[in-house]
């Protein structure tokens, strides 16, 4: 391989991890990481008995589409 071929490979790699980097960063941004409530004041026993059942589904909104 010629030098010119290297250069041209190491610049397809380097533009191959910014692209991966990019979109890696914007499919963590679409997942929000929801802080899970703790037994608090103002909580009731029968609201902290329904907090499991509050998430159900959400994480539906955020699939990671291939591209």
């Amino acid at each position: 391989p010629t030098e010119q071929d290297i250069k041209d490979a190491k610049l397809k790699r380097d533009e191959k991890r910014d692209r991966e980097q990019r979109q890696y960063e914007t499919d963590m941004a679409k997942i929000r990481a929801v802080k899970k409530p703790t037994f608090g004041e103002g909580q009731t026993v029968e609201s902290a008995r329904l907090l499991p059942y509050d998430f159900q589904g959400d994480l539906d909104d955020y699939l990671i589409e291939d591209e």
